[in-house]
């Protein structure tokens, strides 16, 4: 298994971006955030995709 490391430079050396992005984790962290407000509110909240 490559270490992030590796995986940074083997992205830099084809110009290839990694997987997962950033975007990607960022869209992820979104919706643990809303998992989050969805428990303190206790109430189902509705999370919309973005489209790319």
């Amino acid at each position: 298994v490559p270490t992030n490391y590796q995986r940074f430079v083997d992205a830099v050396r084809t110009g290839v971006p990694p997987e997962p992005s950033f975007r990607h984790a960022a869209e992820l962290q979104k919706v643990l955030d809303l998992a989050l407000v969805s428990d303190e509110k206790r109430a189902e909240l509705r999370a919309h995709a973005e489209t790319r």
